[in-house]
């Protein structure tokens, strides 16, 4: 699968994140930060020559993945504040589960970048 594609797909997991987080302004924001980061370089991001790719993306996907690190640990602290109450409900499991979709879509920025 080539850079472009996977770029854009990228672009699309951060855009569901967001749609995920509506309502929830303290993790909503930094995820739209990465969403439109990331959507900089979208249109352009097929017509880049491959041995400029490395250049441009990198400080693109770097800054997308700080956003996205400062919405997973905003939820990670909620998902310990919950832990703390002792109470097991089903709020928590949201939490948890988002913070592993941030994390996931973390991963898919850490392998873009090796691939670079």
């Amino acid at each position: 699968m080539s850079i472009s594609t996977r770029y854009r797909q990228l672009s699309a997991e951060i855009f569901n994140l967001k749609a995920n987080f509506e309502g929830q302004s303290d993790v909503l924001r930094p995820v739209v930060k990465a969403a439109l980061t990331i959507d900089d370089l979208l249109e352009q991001v097929g017509e880049i020559p491959q041995v400029r790719l490395e250049a441009k993306l990198t400080p693109v996907l770097l800054k997308a993945h700080g956003y996205l690190d400062q919405a997973r640990l905003i939820l990670e602290a909620a998902e310990d504040a919950m832990a703390d109450d002792a109470e097991v409900d089903e709020s928590n499991d949201f939490v948890s589960t988002n913070s592993d979709l941030v994390w996931a879509v973390q991963q898919q920025i850490y392998r873009l970048l090796n691939d670079l």
